[in-house]
């Protein structure tokens, strides 16, 4: 077994694939910047958590076509991560609307970084 502190979301809950109780587990309310040449311990675990996120958000919502993670990552990096895990969430709910969920989160991160709603 994993060390606590190394220990991630638990796996597909009552919540949703991207699980219930995302709060603290996941860095919530942390401001992170990247543009600094190495990352921490802690950024390495937010980068992993929004891995695993859109990688249960592919494998167990009927999404269009797959978020593109490569394509999203540094997006959602960027952002505080109540606000990632929000487009995400906002993905998950509607999957039958959204025809291409990497647009749309590129799209989202990008508002959300500017500010916009």
């Amino acid at each position: 077994p994993r060390p606590p502190s190394l220990q991630l979301v638990p796996p597909m809950m009552a919540h949703g694939p991207l699980g219930p109780g995302l709060g603290a587990a996941a860095g919530v309310g942390t401001k992170r910047t990247w543009t600094q040449s190495a990352m921490s311990p802690a950024d390495d675990e937010i980068s992993k958590q929004i891995s695993k996120m859109v990688g249960r958000l592919n494998n167990s919502v009927p999404l269009q076509e797959k978020v593109s993670y490569s394509d999203v990552k540094e997006h959602l990096e960027r952002l505080p991560m109540e606000s990632a895990i929000k487009i995400l969430k906002d993905v998950e709910s509607a999957p039958h609307t959204i025809k291409s969920p990497t647009n749309y989160v590129l799209a989202a991160a990008k508002r959300a970084l500017s500010g916009e709603s």
